[in-house]
Parts: structure tokens; C-alpha cells; sequence
């Protein structure tokens, strides 16, 4: 699996969990679909400034856990 592949795999559990999470709590937002963009948007943003060490390492040990299996 592609480095992208693992990434477009990843938001899609974010995405998934934050849906979860906005029933969960009985938010409105999922109602308003401009609401649902925005949130994911400014999750994604944190992420991606805050956590690239954390998303880089998820995908290397993927990678060396797919070498190990081959």
C-alpha cells in the first residue's frame, strides 16, 4: 500500500471517528453539511500542524510491518 493510499486511509478513520463523535455529543452538525466540512477541515489543519511526526510514523511502521510479512 502507497504512502498516499495509507494517508487517504487514515483521514477516512478521522473522518468516520468524528462522525461518531458529533452523534455521540447530539451536535447539529452533521445536519448542515457546510458545519461537517468546516470541522473536518480545522481537524485536518491540526493535524497536519501538529501531528505529521505522529502520521509519519504510523505510515513507517505500517511500511516495516508490511516488509516483515512479505
Amino acid at each position: 500500500m502507497s504512502a498516499e493510499a495509507k494517508r487517504e486511509a487514515l483521514w477516512h478513520y478521522v473522518q468516520a471517528r468524528l462522525e461518531e463523535v458529533v452523534q455521540a455529543l447530539d451536535l447539529p452538525v452533521l445536519e448542515e453539511p457546510r458545519l461537517m466540512e468546516a470541522l473536518e477541515a480545522g481537524y485536518l489543519a491540526a493535524l497536519e500542524d501538529f501531528a505529521p511526526p505522529s502520521i509519519h510514523a504510523l505510515i513507517a511502521r505500517t511500511d516495516a510491518v508490511e516488509a516483515l510479512l512479505e
